[in-house]
């Protein structure tokens, strides 16, 4: 027996204010817009600067490569499919947009870890071989491909089908057994969020320490260069900074969204069980989601410095200008070139 569960989709009912729906398709659009230039902008830099392309950086590039999947698809298809009660939209998109959104998530979630466990390895435990840039493609290739095999239950279960309490034409899961659902659901959130956040809670703790012990070695012994030790120490705690907001950043967006799932498609087997009030969950939790792919361009534009130095270089009308940013201190650049042959945390940044 087939197990059907209809998701509402009527999201912007004729019931609704007119001014409400101006505003969540505003929002929708304000996100788009923001995510499409910001995460282009991360690109062309990264990929336009010899400099900045270290590992962790091609690993940012993913993230906002992922960013913008998201953005072209999940994110403009969704309030538009909400807005009307039948499913307008090609058959298509019925498959690609829970599935696109998926990829997404697990190429984010995925990365991070990469780039987590990179980081550990490098500078936990420096004597083992560094990543070289195959060897990054090697394993971001990797991960899409993981990402898309997990998701795929998405895109084959995903149906047009007619919700008989209404008489409209509905895009929605349907699963073959009862429980698939729900196993799915559950196996998706430990994997795409209980495992990579503890993994990634453990090689940032004992980087941190590791970091913070060696600093302390430092303070306690005569230095050539008391300038180096504050130059070196300010930049692992601006990669940290940025790396790890990163991370809690996202958890944070993808949260509400995540439990709302799972809390329904936990209940969903009750046939008693009903969610009056979901459009009005469902839309902030979305939109919240949504907005994780603004977070990471503004995060490194706000935390890496070196990033704000090269954009400026790359878009010719701020050449003349400061754009908030600091000029470059002579003494610094001659420090920062002592550092470069000893620092491990240059190449993050």
């Amino acid at each position: 027996m087939e197990d059907s569960t209809v998701i509402p989709v009527n999201l912007f009912s004729s019931e609704k204010s007119l001014l409400i729906n101006i505003a969540v398709f505003t929002i929708y659009g304000i996100i788009i817009v923001l995510s499409l230039v910001g995460n282009t902008i991360v690109i062309l830099v990264i990929l336009r600067f010899k400099s900045m392309q270290s590992i962790t950086n091609l690993f940012i590039v993913n993230l906002a490569v992922s960013d913008l999947l998201m953005s072209l698809v999940a994110a403009p298809f969704t309030p538009i499919a909400a807005f009307f009660d039948s499913w307008v939209l090609p058959q298509i998109l019925c498959k690609l947009l829970s599935f696109t959104m998926g990829v997404s998530v697990y190429v984010s979630t995925l990365t991070s870890t990469a780039i987590a466990v990179d980081r550990y390895l490098v500078i936990v435990h420096p004597f083992f071989s560094k990543m070289r840039n195959w060897m990054c493609g090697t394993i971001i290739a990797t991960i899409w491909a993981i990402s898309t095999l997990i998701c795929l239950p998405l895109a084959i279960h995903q149906k047009i089908t007619v919700d008989p309490a209404r008489n409209v034409t509905i895009c929605t899961e349907s699963w073959p057994q009862g429980e698939s659902r729900r196993i799915f659901s559950i196996l998706s959130f430990v994997f795409q969020f209980v495992v990579p956040s503890v993994v990634i809670s453990f090689c940032y703790f004992y980087v941190s320490r590791h970091l913070r012990n060696r600093l302390q070695q430092k303070l306690g012994s005569r230095l050539r260069n008391a300038q180096k030790q504050d130059l070196e120490a300010r930049r692992h705690s601006r990669t940290n900074r940025m790396l790890i907001a990163m991370v809690v950043v996202f958890a944070i967006c993808w949260i509400p969204l995540n439990g709302l799932w799972i809390y329904f498609d936990i209940k969903s087997t009750d046939p008693e069980f009903s969610l009056p009030y979901f459009d009005e969950v469902f839309v902030p939790c979305h939109i919240f989601a949504m907005s994780s792919a603004v977070s990471n361009p503004l995060l490194y534009a706000w935390l890496s410095e070196t990033f704000r130095r090269n954009f400026q270089s790359l878009v010719p009308c701020l050449r003349a200008t400061n754009v908030g940013i600091p000029p470059e201190n002579p003494t610094r650049r001659h420090v920062e070139s002592q550092t470069k042959s000893c620092d491990v945390s240059e190449r993050y940044l």
